[in-house]
């Protein structure tokens, strides 16, 4: 399953060492160019085999981050797959089920 992540750059641009299979994205205009305060963001396009090990991904990438003592572990990620948008806010206390749960909207009914 492809899946296009969008978020804040520094993150992005770690997570993306997490996936086998990634590719950068065009993440669009650059918003930070209108000063409106918005995060610089990127986007990556993943390759995986499905929402469980997306969320296993992105929470174990979260979670070293947090050993790290680095400040920003709460993250606003956007996705998108062939057949929905999900945008989740994912905290060191978030869960894997939890998170599993929020992207499920990226799988295609049967």
């Amino acid at each position: 399953m492809r899946v296009q992540i969008e978020g804040e750059r520094r993150f992005m641009t770690d997570l993306a060492g997490e996936f086998a299979g990634f590719e950068k994205a065009d993440a669009g205009p650059d918003m930070t160019e209108q000063k409106f305060g918005f995060a610089e963001a990127a986007a990556i396009v993943a390759i995986v085999q499905g929402v469980a090990e997306l969320a296993q991904i992105i929470k174990r990438h979260l979670d070293k981050r947090a050993e790290k003592g680095d400040q920003e572990t709460t993250q606003t990620l956007r996705l998108k797959s062939a057949v929905g948008t999900v945008v989740v806010e994912v905290t060191p206390d978030t869960t894997v089920e939890q998170l599993q749960q929020a992207l499920t909207p990226l799988t295609p009914t049967r």
